[in-house]
């Protein structure tokens, strides 16, 4: 295996990338411009930035930095795109759900 930063890329190819313990989930938009909008989440872990404004006895570190580092679930594309598939999430995408991505920091992935 070859680490590139974050993502690892195994012999065969595939790439893994990290998400964080809520994985992807299904449900609707709380807030924002796309509120009530039906979304399927992809929440990635491993967020590099410290924000102390957000510590909590949870996460000493700010926000979630601390648990987004210490948990994590590597899955490559292809086990992201299936399980899509066999939730149901990616039904629910063709009619018109958002995709949204976030947790952790996206450019450390």
């Amino acid at each position: 295996m070859i680490e590139k930063e974050s993502t690892i890329m195994t012999a065969d190819g595939t790439e893994t990338i990290y998400l964080s313990d809520d994985k992807i989930f299904y449900t609707v938009e709380g807030e924002g411009e796309f509120i009530g909008y039906p979304s399927v989440f992809m929440r990635l872990s491993m967020c590099n930035l410290t924000c102390k404004g957000f510590a909590s006895a949870a996460s000493p570190h700010g926000c979630d930095s601390f648990i987004s580092w210490s948990v994590k679930n590597k899955l490559t594309l292809k086990e992201v795109f299936d399980f899509l598939d066999s939730s149901g999430y990616k039904e629910h995408l063709r009619n018109g759900a958002i995709l949204k991505i976030t947790g952790g920091e996206p450019l450390v992935q």
